[in-house]
């Protein structure tokens, strides 16, 4: 047998080989989930597959042998159009995403060429696009929310490298108009404690952590106070993604409260020294009735009984001191009285009231006193006004009487359109300020009585050089 009839009738069992490798490629590209073709070099169809047929919209019968370019004229020039007669010009494959306006569709192709022609895999991304775009479109809002929120928030990736800050972030934490994105929160805040640190580790494990009221130590020497509360958030895969930093500089709202608390301890000790001073006047007033008024009934008391033990002719001179007694019980009481409130401050008002709490003072102590006053002549002020000043006076005269060891004083009363000026001076000892009033009740009630309106107090004395007090006090409306 010559080899041309060896050719021709194959041995037994050789069979056509060619054949069953056609089918299997066939039946493979056939299962896959993409759309294949494939073209000559004539731009001839001479392979379609079911997936490719309709995804086109026609059979293979209707495509194989047609020219790809008269079958579809509508895609000369389009992308995929250039794609191709590139990658035959090039012989290098091309991979390409491209929308296609024919079919109002996005397609992936994946183009290899040969030298027989083209084969094109080709699927459907329109979805995929879709929601990609609508991703896009999410993620744009989100930064949008997040740039423009009224609150401080900041995103960051798995690294703490920023995605997005909001403008009340930046502002809170002096960044400016520095772009943060990209950067490392621990590059915008080299002084981030360890502790925080350790807190966004916890978060990017999972963790979700907040905290009301937290310091924050900054490089520039100052502490701020943040509130702040940290998530992790999430890719599609549901593996974290980073973090979200939800925050609030709290700073001035701490600085509010803690000189809230500290006004209520200073209105707490005011309160305790207001009580003392009350407590000493109680006393010196319990002291002026057991020293001198109940002396007085005893010894009126003793006398009635031995009158009353006299014969007929001795009771006339015990009526008589009874009598004198009494005058003089009757005077005690009445100066008592007017030591505690002069009836006069509620009827007349403070001047007339200084006058003659001025005229007792020369009469009990020998000191001369220099009384000028203008604006106040006549005129009412309010009942706080009017019993503060007067109290600060008296106060202040009953200490140079007891004292000072002064020859002359000088009161002068100045009141204004929004605030009345007291100043008392006297020639005698003097003494330390500073000292003084941790030493003197009678100091502190007149400050504490003065601070209660808002006024001012001020003292200048030094030891042998007499004394100088300045009052101010702001006047309400006229009573």
């Amino acid at each position: 047998m010559n080899k041309k009839d060896e050719r021709a009738n194959p041995p037994p069992g050789a069979g056509n080989k060619s054949q069953p490798a056609k089918f299997q490629a066939e039946k493979l590209l056939e299962s896959v989930s993409d759309s294949i073709v494939a073209l000559d070099n004539e731009w001839r169809y001479t392979y379609v597959n079911e997936k490719a047929a309709q995804t086109l919209g026609r059979t293979r019968e209707q495509l194989i042998g047609k020219h790809i370019w008269t079958e579809f004229p509508e895609g000369v020039e389009q992308p995929f159009y250039k794609a191709y007669h590139k990658a035959v010009e090039t012989q290098q494959p091309i991979f390409l995403e491209e929308y296609y306006p024919p079919y109002d569709r996005w397609f992936e192709n994946r183009i290899y060429p040969s030298k027989d022609g083209l084969s094109i895999f080709f699927h459907d991304i329109t979805e995929r696009k879709q929601a990609e775009d609508e991703m896009r479109r999410n993620e744009q809002i989100f930064r949008l929310f997040v740039e423009h929120s009224p609150a401080a928030i900041a995103m960051f990736d798995r690294d703490m490298k920023y995605i997005v800050a909001s403008r009340r972030y930046q502002i809170d934490y002096d960044l400016g108009d520095q772009d943060v994105v990209g950067r490392s929160h621990y590059e915008i805040f080299p002084e981030m404690p360890e502790r925080w640190k350790e807190i966004h580790r916890r978060c990017l494990a999972g963790a979700t952590e907040k905290n009301e009221e937290d310091p924050f130590p900054r490089l520039s020497g100052k502490t701020d106070w943040v509130r702040w509360e940290i998530r992790p958030w999430y890719e599609r895969t549901g593996e974290i993604g980073g973090i979200i930093l939800f925050s609030e500089v709290i700073t001035e709202r701490k600085r509010a409260e803690e000189e809230l608390r500290l006004h209520r301890d200073r209105l707490a000790d005011l309160s305790r020294r207001l009580v003392e001073v009350h407590e000493a006047e109680s006393r010196a007033i319990g002291r002026e009735l057991h020293d001198q008024i109940g002396q007085m009934l005893t010894a009126l008391k003793l006398t009635l009984e031995i009158a009353s033990q006299q014969p007929p002719e001795l009771r006339e001179k015990k009526n008589k001191q009874t009598q004198e007694l009494v005058n003089d019980l009757l005077k005690r009481v009445s100066a008592l009285s007017l030591e505690l409130r002069p009836p006069m401050l509620d009827d007349l008002g403070l001047i007339p009231a200084l006058l003659w709490h001025i005229s007792r003072f020369e009469e009990q102590t020998g000191i001369a006193v220099g009384f000028k006053h203008s604006g106040a002549e006549g005129r009412r002020f309010s009942a706080e006004v009017e019993t503060t000043a007067y109290r600060v006076i008296q106060e202040a005269f009953t200490n140079i009487a007891r004292h000072a060891r002064a020859g002359r004083t000088r009161l002068e009363v100045h009141a204004g359109s929004g605030q009345m000026k007291i100043q008392i001076e006297d020639d005698g000892a003097g003494f330390d300020p500073q000292a003084a009033f941790k030493k003197h009740r009678g100091l502190s009630g007149m400050r504490e009585r003065i601070n209660l309106l808002g006024g001012s107090f001020r003292i200048e004395s030094q030891p042998g050089k007499g004394t100088k007090k300045f009052i101010q006090l702001p006047l309400k409306e006229d009573a």
